[in-house]
């Protein structure tokens, strides 16, 4: 399969967002972008962070980016979290969440069935970020498991707390899957790349 390129060198040139960073220094940064509706999976990812161990969700914190019609119900979800493990920062534009996400540890998509390849995942992965990651929304084209990222069952609560947990207790785990994701999203999702490829193909075709 030849997929679209990324503008992989913008978002390499982009910084982390040093408020965030700082903000939020001792704790590590779980983070999902998109907008704020049924299909996206949020409300399960804001469960399956309630199903963290204690010990665990008090050193991680819980940061979505994004805007849309599911916004206050998702607010009330958090229920006593809101502000304190679950933040919401509202709509950013894509320089400042990208930005949001290179200050963060793990990013999580948790997408429902339907709709085609997530272009926040494929962002997040081109930042070097570890993914947990349903299989829907195209990530299980793009999350090896253990290698750019822990490829879920589903997206129920359960998994994605599964898979929070397993990445929380292996720091190594997390910088290999990083690593594997961005050095992925170079290979196959660059511009050139995918154009060469075209080009063979084409070539093959006027050879028949």
């Amino acid at each position: 399969m030849i997929y679209r390129g990324i503008e992989i060198q913008y978002i390499g040139g982009i910084p982390e967002d040093r408020e965030v960073k700082e903000k939020f220094r001792d704790k590590i940064k779980l983070c999902f972008v998109g907008r704020l509706y049924r299909w996206k999976g949020v409300d399960n990812l804001i469960n399956g962070y309630k199903l963290l161990p204690k010990e665990i969700r008090d050193k991680t914190v819980l940061i979505i980016v994004g805007y849309g019609e599911d916004l206050e119900y998702l607010k009330e979800l958090s229920g006593n979290y809101l502000n304190n493990g679950i933040c919401f920062t509202g709509k950013k534009d894509f320089k400042e969440a990208v930005g949001i996400v290179k200050s963060c540890d793990i990013y999580i998509h948790p997408s429902h069935r339907g709709g085609g390849l997530s272009s926040s995942l494929l962002q997040a992965m081109c930042c070097g970020k570890p993914v947990v990651g349903s299989p829907y929304e195209g990530g299980d084209e793009v999350i090896m498991d253990k290698k750019t990222g822990i490829l879920l069952n589903d997206n129920s609560p359960k998994e994605i707390c599964r898979g929070i947990m397993e990445f929380i207790n292996d720091r190594e785990l997390r910088f290999h899957c990083g690593r594997g994701a961005k050095r992925f999203i170079e290979e196959n999702f660059n511009w050139s790349v995918s154009v060469e490829r075209y080009k063979e193909i084409l070539m093959e075709l006027s050879r028949r």
